[in-house]
């Protein structure tokens, strides 16, 4: 059997053997190029929000369960005279709204039960409050049609069964509205990077974070701090204590920086709409204040897992000076009617 040998001339074989070793170097360039421009980018986010630093290794060796507040607030008082915070102001006339999930078979008729709760009965840390310090929570109003109405924000930030999608049942809450009387002045961190859904507000706060830093001399220690903070409230913690940090700073600016304590309250994106929307907490004297009732509807939600439908059953007529809630029946119409029976069809009230 006849067979060939293909013989390559020597220069052929000297080209190819080039062809591999450059082949070989400009994978080993492309490989150091990413690493240096992964590096370089890494070095530009530090560079740019401070996260890693004194300030930050000091708090990561602060456990919330020791409850070492002494060394948390020595760390706030080290960048105390440098601390920078962003102000916001809402004028006279703006609408805070607020919920409370009613307790299994009570209503809510008393103008004091959808107000801040009573200190004796905040035993634990809020994401904006010490145990046993009373704060008003509540959700602003959007100028931005495309985004979340404040009622759904509540129902986020106030309702575990509405949250749960495994949850069946109808849930009766009492929706609140609230007027500023006064011009309020809040406290706000730059947070826009924390959330997967900003609303157009907290992308502004953002950029005049953006632009204070770039044209203001900082100290980075308070540059480190704030953005560590910004990253403490922005989290969906499952225990109480997790809000040991956050809470703690908030009550430091509010109530013992003597550049900051003049502040009405603190204004922070709502962490279970995903950064959609703002919540606001004022100070308990600033809502004795700057805030007054204007009225309340009790809202009836049908839950089947998934599928939900909100309706309004009563609304306020009328308020005594003694605070206390008239209620009448809301006229519905037959179209929202149908819609509600036909998610509320062989579903139980479960409070």
């Amino acid at each position: 059997m006849n067979s060939t040998v293909w013989l390559i001339p020597c220069r052929y074989k000297n080209y190819v053997v080039l062809l591999k070793l450059w082949n070989t170097i400009c994978y080993c360039l492309i490989i150091l190029l990413r690493y240096l421009a992964d590096s370089r980018i890494k070095c530009k986010f530090a560079e740019k929000y401070e996260i890693m630093g004194r300030i930050s290794d000091e708090l990561n060796m602060i456990k919330s369960s020791d409850d070492n507040t002494d060394e948390l607030y020595a760390i706030f008082k080290s960048v105390d005279k440098a601390l920078p915070v962003i102000r916001f102001y809402m004028g006279e006339g703006s609408s805070l709204i607020r919920q409370r999930v009613n307790e299994i078979g009570k209503e809510y008729n008393l103008v004091s039960d959808l107000y801040y709760p009573p200190a004796i009965n905040l035993k634990y840390y809020g994401r904006a409050n010490l145990p046993f310090q009373s704060m008003f929570y509540a959700c602003c109003f959007s100028l931005d049609p495309d985004e979340p109405l404040p009622r759904m924000l509540t129902l986020m930030e106030t309702s575990d069964f509405f949250k749960d999608k495994e949850s069946c049942g109808i849930e009766r809450a009492t929706c609140s509205r609230w007027n500023i009387k006064r011009k309020i002045e809040l406290i706000t961190l730059p947070y826009y990077t924390h959330y997967k859904k900003p609303c157009s507000m907290v992308k502004e706060i953002q950029s005049h974070w953006d632009d204070a830093i770039k044209s203001a001399n900082i100290d980075k220690d308070a540059i480190e701090l704030v953005n560590y903070m910004s990253t403490e409230i922005s989290k969906d913690v499952s225990d109480s204590r997790g809000y040991f940090k956050i809470a703690n700073f908030l009550n430091y600016l509010l109530y013992v920086n003597e550049k900051t304590k003049n502040a009405d309250g603190v204004m922070f994106p709502s962490v279970k709409a995903e950064g959609a929307g703002l919540n606001i907490v004022l100070k308990k004297e600033s809502a004795d204040e700057k805030i007054e009732f204007v009225g309340a509807s009790l809202c009836y939600l049908a839950k089947n897992k998934m599928q939900s439908f909100l309706m309004i059953v009563n609304e306020s007529t009328s308020v005594s000076k003694e605070g206390v809630i008239t209620y009448s029946p809301k006229v519905i119409t037959e179209k929202v009617k149908e819609e509600y029976e036909k998610y509320a069809q062989g579903l139980e009230v479960i409070n």
